[in-house]
């Protein structure tokens, strides 16, 4: 069965949980290992992230990040 935190680490990652769901997302991942090899390969890819630009985007990868956006 998968963790049903895990669909919360790209948002944990990318620091855009409201407080009080960060520290949850904390504490959850003390024990979760799946959360936590998640939030790893995650962490690994943020710099690039950092470092791209979105107009380099394909569309498609736009408007998700566009969708997420307003909606999160």
């Amino acid at each position: 069965m998968s963790c049903p935190f895990r669909e919360d680490t790209g948002v944990y990652v990318l620091g855009a949980l409201p407080p009080q769901e960060h520290l949850r997302m904390r504490m959850h991942l003390k024990d979760c290992h799946s959360c936590q090899v998640d939030v790893a390969d995650l962490l690994a890819v943020l710099p690039i992230l950092r470092n791209t630009s979105p107009a380099l985007w394909s569309h498609s990868c736009r408007a998700l990040f566009i969708d997420w956006s307003l909606n999160n």
